[in-house]
């Protein structure tokens, strides 16, 4: 097991990342759905996680371009190369958008944005309607990364199930 990606398959940190930054987009997808219901507080953490998020996709990335990245599996079409990579920065992007535009919301808005506790700088000052608006927007990005992901998801599976190729066994296990 090896931490650094090799030709063939993604390390250990890469795998890493990615099912880390999986399992909290799905949590915060989950609070953020079901915000209303939830107990007080519990959007306090939603931040918070969002913001650790973002300091896993700057991690991410600065892996990435340190480790590179396995090639496309063998058999893999010149256009399924090239869709992989366009969802792949469409993926990447929404990792970034979602959290900066919730940033933008809490410093907006009148509830001051904190990381677990230890107060966040405010960018932005207190604007009602960049508020709304921005609550629009991270909503709505929040959906662009569901469906891409989905995508994502199901293509993985197609590999696997159908193709019957590495694709998914990678990202699962080097």
């Amino acid at each position: 097991m090896t931490a650094k990606n090799t030709i063939d398959s993604w390390g250990v940190v890469s795998r890493a990342f990615h099912w880390i930054i999986v399992l909290l987009i799905v949590f915060q997808g989950t609070t953020g759905l079901l915000r209303s219901a939830l107990p007080r507080g519990t959007m306090d953490f939603h931040k918070s996680v969002g913001i650790t998020i973002l300091v896993l996709a700057i991690l991410r990335v600065v892996w990435r371009v340190y480790a590179g990245a396995p090639r496309a599996v063998e058999g893999t079409s010149r256009w399924q190369s090239l869709a992989a990579s366009a969802m792949h920065g469409v993926l990447y992007a929404m990792i970034f958008i979602v959290p900066i535009t919730g940033w933008i919301v809490s410093d907006s808005g009148k509830r001051p944005l904190a990381w677990f506790g230890i107060p966040m700088p405010d960018f932005i000052p207190l604007n009602e309607d960049l508020h709304k608006s921005f609550e629009y927007w991270h909503e709505q990005m929040f959906w662009v990364l569901v469906v891409v992901a989905s995508a994502h998801m199901l293509a993985a599976l197609y590999h696997h199930l159908f193709v019957r190729d590495r694709t998914l066994i990678r990202m699962l296990k080097g």
